[in-house]
């Protein structure tokens, strides 16, 4: 069973393309889906590095990397247990030939047009716009409900939207009341917004793209971003080093 059949199976995820018959790229990631990350791969196409994007969520770029799919899952799993971040997962995962890199943190909260309350949402008098199985987004959300005991009678639950930027489409157009996002796309979205908190956002690696320049010019890329404020993003003093 390829990556992709798994998905389906594991997570209801559709297809997505393929590199068979098409030249690799010099990055391949897959992952959850961030907006800054987006613009670090922007300019890394600005500097003739081919790069492949494609947003599958946080498990599902763990999966990739299991099979040989992706060099870099971006991701953002809370270990229920130890109550950390990405590195329980990896560890677990990949005993050997996956590296973490320390990304940024994220301010995640509820998105909305007019009104939002958990009451109304678990009632069914608001409707929300879900993320995708094996987001770690869409697990957020899950934990949340489960602990409140509301998830069956929540509109809209069993939708998916596959990226932050279109769920909150969905809320800002009126197919949809609310949604969990990150600050910069609610706002993006003239949403309101009520933070929930911080969250880490890291990048597992392939250890045999480690030396590779396309990889080089990532982390230069990534850790450039420290010298900016950035609405949403907090930079640790780690960003860009290597945790595991």
């Amino acid at each position: 069973m390829n990556f992709f059949e798994e998905m389906e199976e594991r997570f209801g995820i559709n297809k997505l393309f393929r590199f068979g018959g098409v030249e690799r790229a010099d990055l391949v990631v897959m992952g959850s889906h961030d907006l800054l990350l987006e613009g670090i791969l922007g300019d890394l196409r600005g500097k003739g590095i081919s790069v492949e994007a494609h947003w599958i969520g946080s498990c599902g770029g763990l999966l990739s990397l299991s099979l040989g799919e992706a060099d870099i899952a971006g991701i953002h799993l809370l270990d229920s247990r130890s109550m950390d971040y990405n590195v329980p997962f990896v560890r677990e995962l990949f005993p050997m030939g996956v590296a973490l890199f320390r990304g940024y943190e994220r301010e995640i909260g509820w998105a909305y047009r007019d009104r939002f309350s958990i009451d109304e949402l678990i009632s069914g008098k608001l409707r929300l716009a879900n993320r995708n199985k094996g987001s770690g987004t869409r697990i957020l959300i899950d934990r949340i409900l489960s602990e409140l005991g509301g998830r069956a009678s929540v509109r809209g639950y069993r939708s998916e939207y596959f990226t932050h930027s279109s769920a909150c489409e969905a809320v800002a157009r009126g197919r949809a009341d609310v949604t969990m996002t990150i600050r910069p796309i609610a706002e993006s979205f003239s949403l309101r917004f009520s933070a929930i908190g911080w969250e880490r956002y890291d990048f597992a690696v392939k250890e045999e793209i480690l030396e590779k320049e396309a990889f080089s010019e990532f982390l230069r890329e990534l850790t450039s971003k420290k010298d900016f404020s950035i609405a949403g993003y907090r930079f640790p003093e780690d960003t860009g080093a290597r945790i595991l």
